[in-house]
Formats: C-alpha cells, structure tokens, sequence
C-alpha cells in the first residue's frame, strides 16, 4: 500500500476589519476614530490602543507576555535545580 502524504493546508486568518467609531472626550467634544476589534478579548478598541502589526490590544499583549514569562521561569527552575540564572 502507498502511504499518502498529508499536507498541512496553510491556516485561513481571520480578517480584522477597521470601522470608524464615536469616542466622546471629558470635556464634551465627539471625535470620530479608526477602531478593530481584538482577537484575544473580542473588545472593540481605538487603533492607538493596538500595537504595530497586531490584533491583539495592548492590555492582552501584556497579559500574554507576563505569562509566557512565568511559564520560563518555571522551567527554568526545574532545568537548573531551582536557580535562576540572572542575564
């Protein structure tokens, strides 16, 4: 029998459209801004509260790193017999 070969088809990513949304300021003033939704928390929040080149709002990119960096540390600590080597 032939072994049929799989290929991985290329992942499908989702679009993130930007629409134009009211922000109303502290002093009463309306200011019509780009706006996307974040992939992670599905909030729609201005462009400025984006990174460059991300879906994913500031606060979740944050949240993100703060745990993939306690997640190291850990393995770092049981690789190395509970010592943490400083950089």
């Amino acid at each position: 029998m032939a072994q049929e070969i799989k290929r991985a088809l290329p992942r499908k990513r989702n679009r993130v459209q930007i629409v134009k949304v009211t922000v109303k300021h502290p002093d009463g003033t309306t200011e019509e801004v780009d706006a996307k939704e974040c992939t992670k928390c599905g909030v729609v929040k201005a462009l400025l509260e984006f990174n460059t080149n991300s879906n994913r709002c500031s606060e979740c990119a944050k949240e993100s790193a703060r745990g993939n960096y306690k997640q190291r540390k850990v393995m770092w600590e049981v690789i190395e017999g509970g010592k943490v080597q400083e950089m």
